[in-house]
């Protein structure tokens, strides 16, 4: 008996909900504040007082703390909604954002039945976003969870702007449209890139379409983009560019950032031993090698993207790949205290297009050969996802073991070893704490590294030795409030004057 149109889409549904239970079922026995949890939820006094939120929009008129490098105020508000909900309880976060994870996926499968109109394939290109071991920071990541919200909110940009092109009279889908994009912005500075993606999935699958009215329907999003951007800058931080902290040739940052594309699509294929930040050292050999990949892939992309011919999706993909490597080598050119990092989660449309990529070509195996390879290779694909989501599941499930997995993938990467630190000396270990740390600094004077390791002797009470790396750490810092309260306060211990 064949199932109606709408008991197709609750089949379809329920697929998606199934896959991602199945993928973090596992998840739900993580019950540690871990990495960023400590920052962000437990040691946040601001969650538990409401007006705080406002200073979150307005940080300019807020004189009680510095400037942040970043102007993300949305987030604050999912932390204080998600900390009323579930208080100090690590469990109802994880189901909390396994619930933003479950929205995000089905609204990635509405997203790409309205592009391209094929619901078997959006089913497909759903479960495999669901279960990738790329998303398992948001579901163990108890202050994560924000991340899946500004996914879902972006696909809603992008249906919308859809029924604005199949109805263009009704003016209100551009702007429901245009209002999300700018929600999306609210939550992370990354979202800035969604109008290029828009670009490159409206050229590659909407008919009809000059490249002026394209551009023109683009419009609204690049003034929000500017409005915000202005915004961002004025009620945020500076912000250090690489070319001005270390000399940097034009060949050894297109060698970097082909070294970073390469980590995230080796990872997107293959699920394997995942990290949610990965880094890496100014590449300075093979310099040509790496730049003519670069190129090559460049012009491939640009290519595929040109030809008509060539199927909506596979387009799609190639856009989304080509703007993805501009998106990474515009983000590294800030933060080079840690080094060239990229992050799975900055790529998210990229993700959506390459499963939408692989759904496709397996449906194309399904025309051509016998049902079962087909389901021989979809099943192992899926197994593969699974396999590597709930080992890394259970490498969440305590801090020590996330960090050290997390140092061990990145060699030389000195976050991982902070926060791993940190852990130990709030078990009260400082002997391990200090090692680490020290070990971290020889990789990286990073100021963060410089104030823990004061706070140990500070600690200790051993204030003269505590001052020398508070010093240091305000030369590389100084504008921090906390560097120069700690620093009064040994020299009131001392009787000596500030």
């Amino acid at each position: 008996m064949k199932l109606s149109f709408k008991n197709t889409k609750i089949v379809y549904v329920l697929f998606i909900l199934f896959f991602c239970l199945l993928a973090y079922a596992n998840s739900f026995r993580n019950v540690n504040f871990l990495i960023d949890d400590w920052d962000s939820i437990v040691d946040n006094a601001r969650l538990s007082q409401p007006k705080y939120l406002f200073y979150e929009f307005f940080p300019i008129v807020d004189s009680s703390a510095a400037l942040q490098p970043y102007y993300r105020p949305l987030i604050s508000v999912v932390l204080a909604v998600s900390y009323w909900i579930c208080g100090f309880n690590v469990l109802g976060y994880h189901i909390l954002n396994f619930m933003f994870l479950c929205l995000a996926c089905l609204s990635i499968y509405i997203f790409i039945e309205k592009y391209f109109e094929n619901s078997s394939m959006a089913v497909m290109t759903a479960i495999f976003c669901a279960i990738h071991p790329f998303n398992s920071y948001i579901v163990n990541n108890a202050s994560a969870g924000f991340s899946a919200l500004k996914l879902a909110v972006l696909c809603w940009a992008a249906i919308f702007f859809k029924s604005f092109h199949d109805h263009p009279a009704r003016k209100v889908y551009l702007v429901v449209s245009v209002s999300l994009y700018t929600l999306a912005l609210l939550f992370h500075d990354n979202a800035l890139t969604f109008p290029l993606f828009l670009l490159a999935l409206s050229s590659a699958c909407l008919k009809n379409n000059s490249l002026s009215r394209l551009f023109l329907r683009m419009s609204p999003y690049v003034i929000v983009s500017v409005i915000l951007y202005l915004i961002k800058e004025y009620c945020s931080g500076d912000m250090v560019n690489i070319f001005d902290h270390e000399a940097v040739s034009i060949w050894q940052y297109g060698a970097s950032v082909t070294k970073l594309m390469a980590w995230y699509v080796e990872k997107l294929f293959t699920g394997v031993d995942v990290v949610f930040i990965w880094a890496t050292h100014t590449v300075v050999t093979h310099l040509a090698w790496w730049n003519i990949l670069l190129l090559l892939v460049i012009l491939v992309c640009v290519r595929i993207c040109f030809l008509k011919k060539i199927v909506s999706v596979v387009r799609f993909a190639a856009g989304s790949f080509l703007l993805s490597v501009f998106s990474v080598a515009g983000a590294c050119r800030f933060e080079p205290a840690h080094g060239w990092i990229i992050e799975p989660s900055w790529l998210s449309f990229a993700a959506i297009a390459f499963f939408a990529g692989i759904s496709f070509t397996l449906l194309k195996i399904r025309e051509i050969f016998p049902k079962f390879i087909f389901v021989l290779i979809f099943s192992a694909y899926v197994g593969t996802l699974l396999f590597n989501s709930w080992a890394l599941n259970q490498v969440w499930a305590t801090e020590e073991r996330y960090c050290m997995f997390w140092a061990k993938q990145v060699p030389g990467f000195t976050t991982p070893l902070s926060y791993l630190a940190s852990h130990y000396m709030r078990e009260g270990d400082e002997v391990k704490g200090e090692v680490v740390l020290r070990e971290a600094l020889k990789e990286s004077q990073q100021p963060i590294l410089l104030y823990k390791l004061g706070m140990i002797y500070y600690e200790r009470q051993e204030f003269d030795q505590a001052k020398l790396y508070f010093e240091q750490a305000r030369i590389l810092a100084p504008e921090s409030k906390t560097l120069r309260f700690l620093l009064e306060q040994i020299e009131e211990i001392n009787g000596g004057k500030f």
